[in-house]
């Protein structure tokens, strides 16, 4: 899966590990976009954005930034 907002490459292991993780994604993508509509009226003092952990819950966020 090609993620053209961080502009990286992805590959999982299964469909189902792919699906869930487009899932994440979309979610973690409606968050973003919430806050900054939110930033953008000045009820929160920044913005967010994607990048390439995007795609992850915490603990396998956490895991990842370990193992580099």
């Amino acid at each position: 899966m090609f993620c053209p907002i961080c502009a990286t490459e992805k590959s999982y292991s299964s469909l189902e590990e792919e699906a869930h993780r487009k899932n994440i994604w979309l979610s973690t993508r409606r968050r973003v976009l919430t806050h900054n509509i939110l930033a953008d009226q000045g009820i929160k003092t920044y913005r967010m954005g994607m990048n390439q952990f995007s795609d992850m819950v915490c603990l396998v966020k956490l895991l990842s930034i370990m193992t580099l």
